[in-house]
């Protein structure tokens, strides 16, 4: 199964996000959503269980930044 998360993301600046799952697993990262920014928004992990931790990023759309674990 997967896990839902209820995010506070009304005090995030930008007037777009941009949502990432990172695996600390593997270093990598998968764009989840980009989406107009709202008081609240709920998330659905890509997976669950032992050895499923994920990380979930949330970027300032017109910032532009690289993919989490990626340089600059």
């Amino acid at each position: 199964g997967k896990t839902n998360v209820t995010i506070n993301t009304g005090k995030l600046s930008g007037a777009k996000l941009v949502a990432w799952w990172y695996d600390p697993r593997t270093g990598g990262a998968k764009q989840a959503d980009t989406f107009a920014k709202t008081d609240t928004r709920e998330f659905t992990t890509p997976s669950s269980g032992a050895d499923n931790d994920w990380v979930l990023v949330l970027d300032d759309a017109a910032r532009n930044y690289p993919a989490p674990g990626r340089p600059k």
